[in-house]
């Protein structure tokens, strides 16, 4: 008698799945492109032809959220679960849709009462210049749409890591903290400024 070895094969829903979340991801790039295409469409905003812009900044939340991935995978280790950087990725892509819906909103590309652009999309959406202080700079983009991000990507990191939309939330309020933080110092620190006291 040969013995025989149980192999894990993917169900058909669980392929169908994965194959609906890269295409919303690549739905979620378009999207992108075509946001950041707008951005640099005036003759001179950039030195690049807006195709050549748009796609380096395609490149960049490539990379974004790659990273973005890479760290919640690490958050989810620490937390005791087991989180696959190719399930979650795709994911995480897909969400920032709603990041890429406010950019278009903050930028002026879609036409609506300046109270509701900045109920949506943030600060920023108001233009009415640099900001002033490290918190102004870190919490320019916080908003509606902010706030469902927030949420569609607890939902989609509790999918991953098999875990409570609850347990999911805490892990992402808590890297979205961290980077506000960061970027408030490092604001901060770029007008001379810095949380530590010396001497």
């Amino acid at each position: 008698m040969t013995p025989s070895r149980a192999v894990a094969v993917p169900s058909s829903s669980m392929r169908s799945t994965e194959a609906r979340t890269w295409g919303i991801a690549l739905l979620a790039l378009a999207m992108w492109f075509d946001v950041l295409y707008a951005a640099t469409h005036p003759v001179g905003a950039v030195s690049l032809p807006p195709w050549q812009a748009a796609l380096a900044g395609v490149l960049t939340q490539l990379i974004f959220t790659a990273c973005e991935a890479t760290v919640a995978v690490q958050a989810w280790r620490i937390a005791g679960e087991s989180v696959r950087w190719c399930e979650l990725a795709p994911r995480l892509l897909a969400v920032s849709s709603v990041e890429a819906l406010a950019v278009a909103i903050a930028l002026g590309h879609r036409t609506m009462p300046p109270g509701l652009a900045v109920c949506l999309a943030g600060a920023r959406a108001a233009r009415d210049g640099p900001p002033g202080s490290g918190p102004t700079f870190a919490f320019a983009a916080f908003g509606v749409l902010t706030v469902a991000r927030l949420l569609l990507s607890a939902q989609a990191q509790a999918t991953a890591a098999r875990a409570s939309f609850a347990r999911a939330l805490l892990v992402v309020d808590t890297l979205f903290l961290a980077t506000r933080l960061v970027m408030w110092w490092s604001f901060d620190l770029m007008q001379g400024r810095s949380f530590q006291r010396w001497g």
